[in-house]
């Protein structure tokens, strides 16, 4: 497992000796939750892990089955000085994938569905991101969300091979076991989009910034008769794991 684990950080980064990477950290989880449930029901666990090199991190993510045997989704996010350079999507569930790279002032979409193979390319705007990218971005313009001004981004979305409009925008302020609770809402920006997409709620604990749940779209999809289904849920995350 190492070894292919090696084989693969070799073949994203362009053949970077393994020896030089730490051994991958795990720095967070979460418990997926059935939407409306109220942590109640719980669905599918989240795993997050890092690895550094110089200037260079790597996060790998894994959407897994609530025993953690199967892994449905596995998602890797490899920045340098915090930029994005690559980052990979397998969806293991339904045996598609795709990535999204950054190159020369272009962000690349490559995805793959039933053995076919479709490419794309935009213009990098300031203000990218991808699913894994969201939370620093916000934390960025913190100072915007507490004074209820609009955050807006264009998301990397891999299967749709664009970047699709969203804005960000404080709802609430609340308090939550004795800690006040940021509550702000992700919006698409496209009404085309916004008719199948819901609104996403993301909720941070006001004083570190942290966010402690997502209400809205996971990348997991379940299967109802013949077609793939978008899955809506409570992703609740736990402490960040001391290192």
């Amino acid at each position: 497992m190492k070894q292919t684990l090696g084989a693969l950080v070799v073949a994203v980064l362009g053949g970077i000796s393994t020896q030089a990477w730490a051994a991958p950290q795990l720095i967070q989880t979460a418990t997926i939750y059935e939407k409306g449930s109220n942590h109640k029901k719980p669905i599918y666990q989240w795993k997050r892990y890092q690895e550094k090199q110089g200037e260079k991190t790597i996060y790998r993510t894994s959407f897994l089955s609530l025993d953690g045997k199967q892994d449905l989704v596995s998602e890797e996010t490899v920045l340098d000085k915090g930029k994005l350079q690559h980052f990979t999507q397998d969806l293991k569930f339904s045996s598609d994938s795709g990535s999204i790279k950054v190159v020369d002032g272009k962000v690349h979409f490559s995805f793959t569905s039933q053995g076919e193979t479709k490419t794309d390319q935009e213009t990098l705007e300031n203000n990218f991101v991808i699913g894994p990218t969201i939370v620093d971005y916000l934390h960025g313009n913190w100072t915007d969300l507490i004074e209820g001004k609009d955050v807006s981004v264009r998301l990397g979305v891999v299967d749709r091979k664009e970047t699709v409009g969203f804005k960000f925008f404080k709802i609430d302020d609340s308090t939550v076991d004795s800690q006040k609770v940021l509550v702000v809402k992700m919006k698409p920006t496209s009404f085309v989009i916004a008719a199948i997409v819901d609104p996403l709620i993301f909720k941070f604990n006001r004083a570190d910034k942290r966010l402690l749940e997502v209400v809205g779209r996971t990348p997991i999809k379940v299967k109802k008769g013949d077609k793939w289904d978008t899955l809506d849920a409570e992703t609740v995350y736990d402490l960040p794991i001391s290192r």
